[in-house]
């Protein structure tokens, strides 16, 4: 994430803070960025200097018009005039982890071979957040690339359970007692 991303997050962050709104702005960033995410036309047409900045204002107001607040109005604006639209996913990000820092959530990702069924994202969540004695929340993706297992990354902290990890091991312990 670059530093841009990041103040440009804080200064949300610390004027929706102010106002009360910082739950109900991130709501509306988060469903943002998946529209943007699902719809990659929408994020070009946010990038291109050949649509003016009054008509990118408005896409962005129609993506959001029924949970629009003056906060966002104001910050959409002013990326719309720093022509930095194309930055908002990363800014988004970078908001999403101030608050979850502020109410003491730790952001992570999980990769497995195959999608997870709700109970056992439920029981990886339940794992990890007793191993690390805090809230987390976890966003999980298939790596089709993985034979088997899991693997989970929050904050600095790496949970890896895959086959490939399990044969790496094995061989290790293999090649020592042979030498």
């Amino acid at each position: 994430m670059s530093q841009l991303s990041e103040r440009y997050a804080t200064a949300l962050y610390d004027v929706t803070q102010k106002t009360g709104n910082t739950g109900e702005v991130l709501e509306t960033l988060m469903a943002l960025r998946e529209s943007l995410a699902e719809n990659k036309m929408i994020e070009e047409v946010l990038s291109t200097p050949l649509i003016s900045d009054a008509e990118k204002e408005e896409i962005l107001k129609k993506a959001v018009a029924s949970s629009l607040t003056d906060e966002l109005t104001t910050f959409f604006q002013l990326l719309t005039k720093n022509n930095r639209l194309s930055e908002l996913p990363q800014i988004v990000t970078a908001y999403q982890e101030k608050v979850s820092a502020e109410m003491g959530i730790e952001s992570g990702s999980v990769r497995s071979a195959s999608e997870l069924s709700d109970s056992e994202k439920s029981s990886v969540q339940s794992l990890i957040e007793k191993k690390l004695g805090k809230k987390v929340e976890l966003e999980y993706s298939v790596d089709p690339k993985m034979v088997g297992g899991i693997e989970a990354k929050v904050g600095s902290y790496i949970f890896e359970n895959s086959i490939k990890t399990h044969m790496q091991k094995l061989n290790d312990f293999i090649t020592r007692r042979v030498q």
